[in-house]
């Protein structure tokens, strides 16, 4: 037990020396992720705008004389929203949407559908439908678009007359992606886990041998170490090159 301890003890100090000794390394590798994250959020990324709105549905058939809503047409319209929200997104519904918006020539309902997200309250009859596009405004305008046609089509197809538009959907400018600080702190925690790992595998496969301590650990016998010499050091010893004499020029002339 005391055997297993010791060994998990040195293995933590060998962690610790690989991330310290090459503390900069990954620092640089971490800065290195953050940058490239910011010049891809903030040049290559383009800008996406969404805008909502809010539509409330109410099956006329299961009303009251009084014109009030009974709990049982409550039911009725509460299952109906899984229909609805799953009509909003087709062909049928898309295809009249885009060609009420001018500026949306040219693109299909496949990709349109693609940008239209349909959420919904199981609590109450409204659903709510977003639009993303590259122009706030394009956004908006699809998104009234859509909910228009889709009140035409419940018409027509469901035969549902109570169709209110609660909220138009209007141009919002704010983008809602990207999300620049998640992608930049994505990007370091990237290029981090980067830099650790590689210095851990760098160390892995380094099979030099860097102290005796190794060869006290492989139970290897020392020959002999060799100082590490600065170069004051260096050049005041023997092996320093000095400059050949006027009598050993001479003889080489000769």
């Amino acid at each position: 037990m005391k055997d297993t301890q010791e060994t998990q003890e040195i293995s933590l100090l060998e962690i610790l020396d690989i991330l310290t000794s090459n503390i900069w390394k990954i620092i640089s590798t971490t800065i290195i992720g953050v940058v490239i994250a910011a010049l891809v959020t903030f040049f290559l990324m383009t800008p996406q705008y969404t805008s909502t709105t809010d539509i409330v549905v109410n099956n006329t058939a299961t009303t009251t004389n009084e014109d009030t809503i009974t709990q049982a047409g409550l039911q009725a319209n509460l299952t109906l929203l899984n229909t609805y929200q799953s009509l909003v997104s087709r062909p049928l519904v898309l295809e009249p949407a885009i060609a009420a918006v001018p500026e949306a020539e040219g693109m299909t309902a496949g990709e349109l559908a693609q940008n239209v997200t349909v959420s919904m309250d199981s609590d109450s009859l409204l659903f709510t439908i977003s639009v993303e596009n590259e122009s706030p405004f394009m956004a908006a305008n699809l998104a009234n678009a859509i909910a228009a046609s889709f009140s035409e089509v419940v018409k027509d197809v469901l035969q549902v007359e109570n169709v209110s538009i609660v909220t138009p959907a209007t141009p919002n400018e704010s983008p809602t992606s990207p999300n620049e600080l998640l992608n930049i702190i994505i990007g370091g925690l990237l290029g981090l886990i980067i830099g650790v790992v590689y210095q851990f595998i760098k160390a892995m496969l380094d099979n030099s041998v860097k102290s005796s301590d190794i060869i006290e650990e492989l139970d290897w016998t020392l020959l002999g170490t060799i100082p590490e010499m600065d170069k004051a050091k260096l050049d005041s010893t023997r092996f320093k090159a000095t400059a050949p004499s006027e009598g050993a020029r001479h003889r080489r002339r000769v």
